[in-house]
């Protein structure tokens, strides 16, 4: 759910009744991380995007973080998919678009490299989509 406060939580639509919760941790002690944007895949990984500049996979079949990316100098506002589901991209408030891509046959989550950065310049990007 996005705009949550140091969790990212998946629901049952059935049964309304969460069945995973993942914890994203704390840059800082005394403030709490804001999970900004998420994009979920068929194979049931979640791309989070977060107020620490962090793109984030996790298995939500499991609730665990599978991989983690700085990817960002502040907060990561947008995440998504391309349509094949084998690239996300990322975007917040520096000039800068990150790109993921699977690198393997054998690898099927989508977080196991970053590939590129492309910076832009615009104020921030808050929302993009791939078509």
């Amino acid at each position: 759910m996005p705009g949550s406060s140091d969790t990212i939580r998946v629901w049952d639509v059935k049964t309304g009744h969460p069945t995973a919760r993942m914890t994203t941790g704390r840059a800082e002690r005394n403030r709490e991380t804001v999970v900004w944007s998420v994009a979920l895949t068929d194979d049931l990984t979640v791309v989070s995007g977060d107020s620490r500049g962090k793109t984030c996979f996790w298995s939500a079949a499991t609730g665990t973080l599978v991989d983690a990316y700085q990817t960002h100098a502040a907060d990561v506002l947008s995440v998504c998919l391309s349509p094949e589901q084998d690239v996300a991209y990322s975007s917040g408030v520096d000039p800068n678009i990150v790109h993921f891509q699977v690198c393997s046959p054998f690898d099927n989550i989508l977080g196991t490299a970053r590939n590129d950065h492309f910076s832009i310049y615009l104020l921030f990007v808050f929302v993009f989509s791939l078509w």
